[in-house]
């Protein structure tokens, strides 16, 4: 099993999580609803957790590199987390999951389970917040000028310069190819992007 995104990594860890937890909730409590509950709401948190830092930690010194680009301030990676369609996916699938779990498990007290489901929207906003660094880019990281009319589809060793501040970015600065990626040039050598 590898760390990437959408490895089986963290699908086992959170299975193992959840029994984990499920299991000490039914030596706790004895009650089969409870110990379900338990094992959705572990699992599925391990497993969210696994994932989002996995793909941090694949980009490893290139992510904290990218942390200090103008681009990438907290405010702009704000917005780009708020108009983000994955990021309100994972958090409206989560509050089902999480809310259905609960109920399931037999909490009907409301501003308890409000309680729940604020927590958990809170785990998902810092989980995908950390993730929105490595946000794909066809424009400049430092001014954000347009730069898909200079980048070049079929060359991923590529060094593009900004027209507009001058700085000149990678493919993977740009998030556009994965950091190390090796291309298999003609003459059967190989360089890094």
């Amino acid at each position: 099993m590898h760390d990437s995104w959408g490895s089986p990594t963290a699908g086992f860890i959170g299975l193992v999580s959840g029994s984990l937890a499920g299991g000490g909730m039914y030596v706790w409590q004895k009650n089969v609803e409870l110990t379900v509950a338990t094992f959705v709401i572990a699992g599925y948190t391990a497993s969210l957790w696994l994932h989002l830092s996995a793909t941090a930690r694949r980009f490893g010194d290139h992510y904290r590199a990218l942390r200090m680009m103008e681009i990438n301030r907290w405010p702009l990676r704000v917005r780009r987390l708020l108009v983000d369609f994955t990021f309100w996916w994972s958090l409206a699938f989560g509050l089902a999951v999480i809310g259905g779990a609960a109920w399931y498990g037999g909490l009907r007290h409301l501003p308890t389970l409000a309680a729940i489901e604020a927590c958990w929207a809170v785990v998902t906003l810092i989980l995908n917040y950390e993730v929105t660094v490595l946000e794909p880019t066809t424009r400049c990281r430092h001014c954000g000028y347009q730069l898909i009319a200079h980048l070049d589809p079929a060359d991923a060793a590529q060094r593009v310069r900004c027209p507009e501040c001058g700085r000149t970015w990678s493919k993977s600065d740009l998030c556009l190819i994965p950091p190390g990626f090796h291309v298999v040039t003609t003459d059967h050598t190989s360089r890094a992007a």
